[in-house]
């Protein structure tokens, strides 16, 4: 090695080695606490450091790209008397650095401290002599056992051996500079799925939007042919009613209760669609007055007993979604019971994070094997029935709305009882 070098470091002094210790710690430190859109500057920031303080001439990282076969000197840092030669080697051809590959390939670095000691039959020494590079070390760079590329040293104006504890430094740094790309790779992967999760949800909120004005048009038309439907039926019925036999009688008023169900099932699609749509402000309401209200408004039966066993809380919340909880479940209730006595037990039981309601009754049960389908929508477990099938679907949707959680217990002939639980807030 000449005088420069010689004079610049005593690379075989305890106090060399441990200036390379403490340097690489430094750069530890600032890649951890990188701005990672600063993330070229920091690594060029690197290079030059490292640079210096080992006394080559030219430091530069490349990226491989295998299903090129290329590789792409992505970054570079050299003294102010080395030439940059950063743009002419982007897609270099494997093909031209087989030596490098090789020995990478293998984990290994590729190192020649002495170019001109390369036997005079390599083409690799023909290669760099004709760059002027008398010494090089390149440090392969993988992560999760893929080569992704590598990190070099070059000198051009003297021969620059490297002992074995800077080749472990240099691997260290080469696996650093992985930590830190990949890193950054995370992150803009993470903000790209934001940028495109944003663009979902809006696309998402106007299809939304979209579709509830359409299914209120449907709606519309729908409802409209089937009360002419109704009305004509009707007047038909009452106006020559007698002069037709029974039997077509029966059909006709079979046709009519179609129509009507098919009514309720417009009106139930409707509002399971609204669930989650309502502009009204949450706030805290009273859900003895809300039951009160909800009892008033549907039609039940002179014969069931209805039982309300405890005061119900005061929670935070939207009185028209609980108001379409309670009605589901009472009208569940009741067009599920064929007892000659039917009874309704509504109830609530104060926990530590949440209140837990339940709506029982002594109705016709239901069996095991159908328990996890009574949510689904338009699912109805009996054919006959008047129901829409669209109730437990909405009340479902309203609680999974409030973060709660709802579930049955039922016996066949026994009786029915749903929970459903609301977080306290």
């Amino acid at each position: 090695m000449s005088d420069r070098n010689t004079l610049k470091i005593d690379k075989s002094s305890f106090n060399y080695q441990l200036r390379f210790q403490n340097l690489l710690t430094n750069v530890y430190t600032d890649y951890i606490n990188a701005d990672l859109s600063k993330i070229d500057d920091l690594i060029e920031q690197s290079l030059m450091q490292i640079t210096k303080l080992v006394g080559a001439d030219r430091s530069f990282i490349y990226a491989y790209d295998f299903k090129k076969q290329t590789c792409s000197n992505t970054y570079e840092w050299r003294t102010e008397n080395t030439i940059s030669s950063i743009k002419e080697r982007q897609n270099v051809p494997l093909q031209f650095i087989p030596h490098f590959l090789n020995e990478h390939k293998q984990g290994k670095a590729f190192y020649a401290g002495d170019v001109d000691a390369i036997k005079n039959n390599d083409e690799i020494k023909e290669k760099l002599q004709q760059f002027g590079v008398k010494s090089i070390i390149t440090i392969p760079k993988y992560h999760n056992n893929k080569l992704l590329g590598f990190v070099g040293f070059e000198s051009f104006t003297d021969k620059h051996l490297y002992s074995k504890a800077e080749k472990q430094l240099f691997f260290v740094f080469a696996n650093m500079l992985v930590n830190i790309t990949q890193r950054k790779i995370q992150e803009d992967y993470i903000e790209q799925q934001k940028i495109l999760t944003k663009k979902l949800m809006a696309n998402l909120e106007s299809r939304n939007e979209e579709l509830n004005e359409y299914m209120h048009m449907i709606s519309h038309e729908l409802k409209n042919p089937l009360l002419n439907m109704h009305t004509l039926i009707s007047w038909f019925i009452s106006d020559v009613g007698v002069k037709v036999p029974q039997a077509n009688l029966d059909n006709l008023d079979q046709v009519l209760e179609n129509i009507q169900k098919m009514d309720r099932l417009i009106d139930g699609v409707l509002e399971y669609s609204n669930v989650d749509k309502i502009e009204v402000q949450d706030k805290v309401i009273n859900l003895n007055t809300v039951l009160k209200n909800t009892i008033s408004t549907i039609a039940i039966p002179s014969h069931v007993d209805l039982k309300i066993e405890n005061t119900l809380p005061s929670l935070f919340g939207n009185s028209w979604r609980f108001d379409q909880v309670f009605k589901n479940l009472l009208n569940n209730a009741i067009q599920n019971n064929s007892k000659e006595k039917p009874v309704i037990s509504i109830g609530c039981e104060e926990l530590d994070r949440y209140f837990k309601f339940y709506v029982k009754d002594n109705g016709n049960g239901i069996h095991p094997n159908y328990l996890d389908q009574v949510f689904d929508i338009f699912e109805t477990l009996d054919e006959e029935n008047a129901s829409s099938g669209i109730g437990l679907a909405i009340v479902k949707k309203i609680i999974a709305f409030y973060n709660g959680k709802i579930w049955i217990e039922s016996e066949e002939n026994i009786g029915t009882t749903v929970f459903f639980t609301i977080l306290k807030h």
